[in-house]
């Protein structure tokens, strides 16, 4: 059963391994999507990385542009950001 992005942050949160465990799938399943373009993914690990200055909704958005064609990818991180950002 799927969660409405419109109730995902009434959802109680998963606990940290879990999301430890669906990043690094996440970031797995963006290296095979992008096999053939190395770039797209060196990007993708560059917007990834921690920035206290950086707030979520502004690194999902960065994200969703660097991975555009890849909409089952940027769902995955949305709901793993706990995020809802305009499609």
């Amino acid at each position: 059963m799927s969660l409405h992005p419109d109730l995902w942050s009434l959802a109680p949160r998963q606990p940290p391994q879990d999301e430890f465990k669906l990043m690094i799938e996440l970031i797995s399943d963006v290296k095979k999507h992008y096999v053939d373009d190395p770039s797209v993914y060196r990007a993708f690990l560059k917007a990834i990385k921690p920035d206290p200055d950086n707030p979520r909704d502004k690194v999902v958005t960065e994200i969703e542009e660097i991975i555009y064609d890849a909409p089952d990818l940027i769902g995955r991180l949305r709901k793993l950001m706990e995020t809802e950002s305009p499609p």
